[in-house]
């Protein structure tokens, strides 16, 4: 366990965290050790600070989030989300664990990829974004709102639909 942890001191991540979890909960020391684990996650957050290029890691709760769906706890991981931030990709994860119990409050995650995917342009994003758009009829529909989805669609079309730029005969 002290290897371990020792590992984790070095270079936080999820896989480090999660051999340390597994090893101390055989002794039962695991509770002290996940307290100075997350601790020291926090401290590595902090010490980072702000991102000056882009190939730095970001300095955003995205570990903490990843730790805590590890942990099965997506209220506390949505929590370190809000508090500092988290990667895309994790965010999605986030939003698909709380779409059982929150699904409208998860709704503007799903909005936010649907625009991302949209603006690449590719036929692969397109598909991809319809897909997460039947995701989302299903989120509004989850949340008691299912006439909200039909406005929402509508304003997704407004703003990508290809502009006809009239002609004007010199």
């Amino acid at each position: 366990v002290q290897l371990l942890w020792e590992a984790l001191d070095r270079a936080p991540s999820l896989l480090s965290y999660e051999r340390l979890a597994e090893h101390a909960r055989r002794d039962g020391s695991w509770p002290q050790w996940r307290e100075w684990a997350l601790d020291r996650v926090r401290d590595e957050i902090t010490r980072r600070g702000p991102r000056t290029n882009r190939w730095q890691p970001p300095n955003d709760a995205t570990l903490l989030v990843e730790i805590f769906l590890w942990e099965n706890d997506p209220d506390q991981a949505w929590a370190e989300a809000q508090r500092g931030g988290c990667s895309g990709p994790v965010r999605l994860r986030l939003a698909q664990a709380r779409s059982n119990t929150r699904a409208l409050e998860v709704v503007p995650i799903y909005e936010q990829r649907i625009e991302s995917l949209i603006e690449v342009k590719k036929n692969h994003a397109y598909a991809e974004a319809v897909e997460l758009l039947g995701q989302v009829e299903a989120l509004f529909a989850a949340g008691g709102n299912s006439g909200g989805f039909g406005p929402y669609v509508a304003a997704v079309r407004s703003r990508h639909k290809p502009h006809q730029v009239p002609l004007r005969l010199v």
